[in-house]
């Protein structure tokens, strides 16, 4: 099992996508990505998105409640991150999602995974992106041209 923390204001800034778009929309958006991503790994794993300050916001997390959101009310974001951690029972199955370097240092000093946001942006990309589609059925010009005629002879037959 895993369980990612996610510094939510550092992993938001860090999605060019959204950078000009009202603060509210931006939180919505990342825990809509979180959600998607969650959805992708074991049913034993969790994420938990934590905001400075306190709560302002309404985010249903479905029916697996597995996408928690804390907001650090009295103490900042990087207190509560380190907070968590170093109550853990087990940390290894921890990994922390920020670029603060201290809260990396941190964590890993406790026995915790650290990953930078760039890497967890590219993990989530790779698990949610829809698969290519290949074409792999590929006819040549006389081909076509033969499978086109008997195609118009089909249908000339049943409509004509």
């Amino acid at each position: 099992m895993l369980h990612f923390i996610v510094d939510g204001y550092n992993l938001i800034n860090k999605i060019p996508r959204i950078e000009n778009t009202p603060l509210k929309e931006r939180r919505d958006f990342l825990l809509s990505l979180l959600q998607g991503f969650k959805g992708t790994l074991s049913p034993r794993n969790k994420i938990t998105v934590i905001f400075d300050g306190s709560s302002k916001i309404s985010f249903k997390t479905g029916p697996s409640g597995s996408l928690a959101v804390l907001f650090s009310k009295n103490e900042d974001a990087d207190s509560l991150i380190k907070r968590i951690i170093e109550q853990a029972k087990s940390p290894k199955s921890f990994v922390v999602v920020t670029d603060d370097r201290d809260i990396i240092s941190y964590t890993r000093s406790r026995g915790a995974k650290g990953e930078s946001t760039q890497a967890f942006l590219s993990r989530i990309s790779k698990k949610t992106a829809r698969p290519k589609r290949e074409d792999n059925f590929k006819l040549d010009p006389a081909q076509a041209l033969k499978v086109n005629e008997e195609l118009k002879g089909i249908w000339k037959e049943k409509y004509l």
